[in-house]
């Protein structure tokens, strides 16, 4: 209590008064851009993602026609998520192994 500033609100504020709120004012604005800062980078961070998770779900449909998949195609069952696919090895040829 005894670091109080204590003024009558009727008549203009103390130099005191005024430069705290001054000081006041500025960190509010530096704790609005740090804010704006965070939520760009939570947008970018969120389209990356977004970006990265459609790149797999695409590839994970073309993987069985890649030049290095070792099984047949029609061996092959694309389940999605969470398992990409399931290879019946000799399906196609009715003969299960």
């Amino acid at each position: 209590m005894s670091e109080t500033l204590l003024f009558d609100g009727t008549k203009p504020f103390p130099k005191k008064a005024l430069d705290i709120q001054q000081a006041l004012k500025k960190k509010l604005e530096e704790r609005k851009k740090q804010l704006q800062k965070k939520k760009k980078l939570i947008t970018k961070k969120a389209a990356i993602t977004t970006e990265t998770v459609n790149i797999g779900k695409n590839l994970e449909k073309i993987l069985p026609t890649m030049k290095d998949f070792k099984w047949r195609v029609p061996d092959c069952k694309f389940l999605g998520d969470p398992i990409d696919l399931i290879i019946f090895k000799g399906l196609s040829v009715s003969r299960i192994d």
